[in-house]
């Protein structure tokens, strides 16, 4: 009984300093005790999640990623305590693979939309395998090779009008970010062959971006 009074006054007296003994082991558990202090990244990643959330508050994470992988001359930079940003694109089919064992984030959740009452996971941020393969076999046959051939006009007509853009800025002295205007190309291509999914075919209905 005395040795719980005491271990209580302990407690009261010096609780400010057990906080940032707590604190301290978790940050040094975070940067040496997880296997991953021997992937290069910023200093202070390996602490904290803090370095991330302030990158992406008041940075560019993706021109960051770059720059890391280059500068540091390696395809794995650790950008976390437990995140690791990879750049080696032989990879793709072990990690993005059907057979894969690597497993989707938290970090999809945030897409969630609500049905019902309850945040339900769609095809892209479903992270259980099983129920991927559930949601996803309905829709199956619309990603068909055969239903895919069907888009190319879309696709070509996209494509040609890329080009001619791509074209115009060729001959003048304007700069522009290639991979800003692939990434638009992309979902161009997916809204135009939505479109011609459903046989609504408008040309009016066009990006701004792409006239």
């Amino acid at each position: 009984m005395v040795l719980l009074e005491q271990a209580h006054l302990f407690i009261q007296q010096f609780w400010w300093s057990l906080l940032l003994g707590l604190l301290l082991s978790k940050l040094l558990f975070n940067k040496y005790g997880r296997k991953l202090n021997n992937i290069p990244g910023p200093f202070l990643a390996g602490f904290t999640d803090l370095w991330r959330l302030f990158n992406v508050c008041f940075g560019d994470p993706a021109s960051t990623h770059i720059k890391l992988h280059q500068m540091l001359n390696s395809h794995f930079v650790k950008i976390g305590p437990r995140s690791i940003s990879i750049s080696d694109t032989s990879l793709i089919p072990t990690i993005y693979g059907i057979n894969s064992r690597f497993e989707k984030s938290e970090f999809y959740s945030i897409v969630m939309l609500p049905y019902k009452g309850a945040f339900q996971p769609a095809l892209f941020e479903a992270r259980d395998e099983n129920y991927h393969v559930m949601i996803r076999k309905p829709i199956a046959n619309a990603y068909s090779m055969s239903t895919v051939i069907e888009f190319e006009p879309a696709v070509d007509s996209t494509i040609a009008l890329f080009m001619s853009k791509l074209d115009q800025y060729s001959h003048s002295e304007v700069s522009i970010d290639f991979g800003v205007w692939l990434h638009r190309y992309a979902f161009d291509v997916l809204y135009e062959s939505s479109v011609s999914a459903n046989f609504s075919a408008d040309p009016s209905q066009r990006r701004d971006w792409i006239q």
